[in-house]
């Protein structure tokens, strides 16, 4: 298979982005780091600086993308303000796997100083077996995961983040695989690997506190299509849960 160079991103320069005005709600320009909001300030709830804990907490599987098993692998990646959470991206190797719930278990202790700080969260579940090459792999998925999460053009806002993707059109799956993808793709070795679970969620500080004020706040999303011929006899289905707690 011929190497596919990665997508690189469009958006290299976050403080650019028309997006980022959008989602502080017609407000300020979103800040890539600064600690303008101060205490309590930037119109955020709580105090500043804040602490959260950001967990990857499990995927179930109610259909392999393969016939029988999926030998998967994960990786998870933060930035807060375009800096790596300390850390991060970290890969996580989960074996073959049939149907079931599979804990994963990675965390970040994250700052954010200021109610318009931008917090950029990634994910992704590839499936991928037949030969030896997994720290090629969990290598590649952390290259792409932390260039990614450069990119605030690619994903979904977190307030707006649907409860299911099938991974058609421009959904936030879709975006993933095509950045994503060039940095795995030419270690595929079969046509039954793929990228079977993905998403890019991008919040401000105000966003993280208004979400966690009643408490543990868990996203979870859902992800089905149909694998290609040959691979799954019907649609893989994936769900992943996210969770965020604020700390202090």
């Amino acid at each position: 298979m011929p190497e596919i160079e990665p997508q690189q991103p469009q958006h290299p320069d976050i403080l650019d982005l028309g997006l980022l005005r959008q989602i502080n709600g017609g407000g300020g320009p979103i800040s890539s780091g600064g600690s303008g909001g101060g205490s309590g300030g930037g119109g955020g709830q709580g105090a500043y600086p804040a602490h959260y804990t950001i967990t990857l907490e499990n995927f179930r599987i109610d259909q392999t993308w393969s016939f029988h098993h999926d030998t998967d692998f994960v990786d998870f990646a933060v930035k807060v303000g375009g800096q790596p959470a300390p850390n991060s991206p970290q890969h996580k190797s989960m074996g073959d796997l049939n149907n079931g719930t599979f804990s994963v278990g990675i965390s970040y202790d994250i700052i954010v100083p200021s109610a318009d700080t931008l917090v950029i969260t990634n994910y992704q579940i590839i499936n991928h077996g037949h030969d030896g090459n997994a720290e090629q792999i969990m290598s590649a998925l952390d290259h792409g995961s932390d260039s990614m999460a450069d990119d605030p053009g690619v994903g979904t806002v977190m307030t707006q983040d649907s409860s299911t993707d099938t991974g058609q059109g421009e959904s936030t799956w879709d975006q993933i695989v095509k950045f994503s993808g060039g940095y795995v793709v030419s270690l595929f070795t079969t046509d039954c690997d793929a990228i079977v679970a993905a998403n890019q969620i991008l919040a401000t500080g105000a966003m993280l506190a208004s979400s966690t004020a009643p408490g543990r706040h868990e996203i979870t999303k859902r992800f089905t299509k149909s694998s290609p011929h040959g691979c799954g006899t019907s649609d893989a289905d994936y769900t992943v849960t996210l969770s965020i707690i604020r700390t202090s």
